[in-house]
């Protein structure tokens, strides 16, 4: 019986749609700097440098309940799986327009992601929906 709701849970289990989001991996590991906003509350950000602008920041933070930012867990084979792209490939016209993107954008953390968890089997993270934010001349 409990194979059976195990196997019902992983099938019912809520994976965002392609189309409603977008996955970042931060693979490029030691360029981000990790700050807290309200480490109580979860509320936390990453910034790094970028070509054209000063700096680049993904921030998991809220001030109002209903602006609240949600949080996923899935699986690192089941994240594969939705076409996640990789910090390390954008570039500043890329970030621009994931600054103007609507899809909710969802970051598997450099903290998590460059550890060995990411090569044990079912390995499940959380993703953390984020805001982007460019500073500088355009």
């Amino acid at each position: 019986m409990w194979k059976l709701i195990l196997l019902l849970t992983l099938w019912l289990y809520p994976t965002p749609d392609p189309s409603d989001s977008i996955i970042l991996i931060a693979d490029d590991c030691t360029q981000w700097k990790m700050s807290f906003f309200h480490k109580k509350k979860g509320h936390f950000g990453f910034s790094k440098d970028i070509p054209i602008f000063h700096s680049l920041g993904l921030s998991h933070g809220w001030i109002s309940p209903e602006d609240s930012l949600s949080k996923i867990n899935m699986r690192y084979a089941d994240i594969l799986e939705q076409n996640p792209r990789y910090t390390s490939d954008l570039n500043s016209a890329d970030w621009l327009k994931l600054d103007n993107d609507k899809r909710k954008i969802y970051l598997l953390r450099p903290d998590d992601y460059c550890t060995r968890k990411r090569f044990v089997f079912n390995q499940e993270f959380t993703l953390y929906e984020v805001r982007v934010g460019l500073s500088g001349p355009e």
